[in-house]
């Protein structure tokens, strides 16, 4: 980032401030353009010239041959930006690769497929920002709630379909955040930003945080097999689960006092890990509860993005 000092003009009643020449020469800035100022939340002033999101990336048309991973070249060029992505073959496109495509494009929220022949498949990256990042991060914590609720009381029939929403906004924060960065958003976008560029990697950290607690809690699911969780391993989950509540309402409430007290709940849970793990001996209880450790240190990984 680079800094530049302005002092502030005064002429006939209003004010003036010289823009930097090398940002008016990169961003080819004419006499009489418009530009678009944005009063943010903390103060900033967001100065960009009003050309729409990312025009470069927008009307951008990739071709991938349909080869055995071209599934997850369609998700990478997703998360880059590619408006069309289109699987072209001279001849028919095989059932195997068609089912590929299909899976993985039901997992990202904003594409879709808009048109389909033999040997071409159309897929379209929608615009993302009908949900903001820290929306979606929300939505994933309030979801990862209720999936732990819903182990510990032994009710596991929707847990399966919360995982995949709690994956697909994954998916709208990771595009979000990566559009912000590699398409300079601030000098190019009207989307009103939430965060700064210095938040970005603690939102992503956060959301991975969040989907990585969301995943060892179906790993729990399938270690159980059906079954609910034993008494004693629950009244252990329960306090995990107060835990990760808490380090979320730190980072949301930027309250460092609530995170430092996670940190203390952590070491806590560790040393009522150690008894129990002693009185139960079976090998599939030591790994439910080595999981919900891993939650308890993912839930300290969280309080530490609080300041």
């Amino acid at each position: 980032m680079i800094k530049i000092r302005r002092k502030i003009q005064k002429i006939s009643g209003s004010y003036y401030l010289n823009l930097p020449k090398e940002w008016i020469n990169n961003r080819k800035i004419n006499v009489n353009q418009e530009l678009e100022i944005a009063i943010l939340e903390d103060g900033t002033l967001r100065i960009a010239p009003e050309i729409g999101f990312s025009p470069k990336f927008e009307n951008e048309k990739i071709v991938l041959p349909p080869e055995k991973y071209v599934a997850r070249q369609i998700i990478r060029k997703c998360l880059t930006g590619a408006k069309t992505i289109i699987v072209q073959s001279k001849d028919e496109i095989s059932s195997e690769i068609k089912e590929e495509i299909y899976k993985f494009v039901k997992k990202l929220p904003t594409a879709e497929i808009i048109d389909e022949e033999k040997e071409r498949i159309e897929i379209r990256n929608f615009k993302y920002t009908s949900v903001p990042a820290k929306q979606a991060i929300k939505r994933m914590y309030q979801l990862t709630r209720n999936i732990f609720t819903q182990l510990l009381e032994g009710e596991y029939e929707k847990i399966g379909e919360y995982i995949k929403d709690i994956n697909r906004f994954f998916i709208v924060v990771v595009i979000h955040i990566r559009s912000y960065l590699t398409h300079d958003i601030y000098s190019g976008s009207k989307i009103d930003h939430e965060f700064l560029p210095i938040d970005a990697l603690d939102l992503r950290m956060l959301a991975d945080n969040i989907q990585r607690i969301s995943s060892i809690i179906n790993l729990n699911l399938t270690w159980l097999e059906g079954a609910p969780l034993n008494p004693k391993i629950k009244s252990f989950a329960e306090l995990i689960k107060k835990m990760f509540e808490k380090a979320m309402k730190s980072y949301f409430e930027n309250d460092s006092i609530k995170a430092c007290e996670t940190w203390e709940t952590y070491y806590q849970l560790v040393e009522k890990a150690n008894p129990l793990l002693s009185e139960l001996k079976d090998e599939k209880s030591h790994l439910i509860i080595y999981n919900f450790l891993r939650i308890a240190d993912y839930s300290r990984r969280i309080s530490d993005l609080v300041p």
